[in-house]
């Protein structure tokens, strides 16, 4: 290991103590001074850098490992469009900011969501993966439940409550939550309706002019993997939503 020289603080002579002849700096043995020794030097071994220099420059490292039309962005909060998703993974579009679309893992959804649906309106930023390929991280829905209405885009979410005939869903495709009435529920055993379920439903007007969620149906727990290697994005594109 390197070692560096740190000097120890120097001593004060007795003269240096206010005693006669003392010398004007204090802690410096005055010329002369037979009885005076210097300090010996302290060595301290030379370590790697604290965990957080290193992380930093980890993530320089990481960073500065992106495409060009990324690495520019990284850490900025943009806003975009779900262009798709298919099971854990999909794609951001954001025209504005950069050409082409990035690459999104549900890991990296907000509140835990294990999906968002085509269409939808995001906050993100742009990062480095574990690999170092760019990414959308902490990506946030901006939408609204009544920005779904009568779009036909079947949503995926979770029941956040239920009393008696009716409750509430959030999603990661809206923010806040979303009525629904057990008139809208299809496919749901009663035993089963219950805080916690993840569905999947539609977004509707009832008669009374609320926006509620419809054919409500259990979520399918059939996931596939993380997309292959080279594997290349649906080439449909979704209309942004009104």
């Amino acid at each position: 290991a390197h070692l560096c020289v740190v000097p120890r603080p120097l001593k004060p002579c007795p003269e240096a103590r206010g005693g006669r002849g003392a010398s004007s700096l204090a802690g410096v043995a005055p010329e002369g001074n037979d009885g005076w020794e210097a300090p010996a030097p302290r060595l301290v071994p030379r370590g790697r850098a604290s965990g957080a220099a290193a992380a930093l420059a980890a993530e320089k490292a990481s960073v500065g490992s992106l495409e060009p039309r990324f690495a520019r962005l990284a850490g900025l909060q943009l806003e975009g469009q779900i262009r798709s998703w298919k099971n854990d993974w999909g794609f951001v579009v954001a025209p504005e900011h950069f050409e082409g679309d990035l690459f999104c893992h549900r890991d990296n959804l907000e509140s835990g969501a294990e999906s968002v649906a085509p269409g939808a309106a995001v906050a993100f930023q742009v990062g480095p993966d574990r690999r170092g390929r760019a990414t959308a991280l902490v990506v946030v829905s901006l939408n609204a439940p009544q920005d779904w209405t009568g779009t036909g885009q079947q949503l995926e979410g979770v029941i956040r409550s239920f009393k008696q005939d009716w409750g509430f869903i959030v999603s990661s495709s809206f923010q806040g939550d979303l009525f629904f009435h057990v008139d809208g529920i299809a496919g749901v055993p009663p035993g089963l309706l219950a805080p916690g379920l993840e569905v999947n439903f539609l977004v509707e007007t009832d008669k009374k002019g609320r926006c509620v969620g419809v054919e409500i149906v259990p979520v399918s727990k059939v996931r596939r993997g993380p997309p292959p290697p080279g594997a290349q994005p649906p080439s449909a594109k979704r209309g942004r939503l009104l």
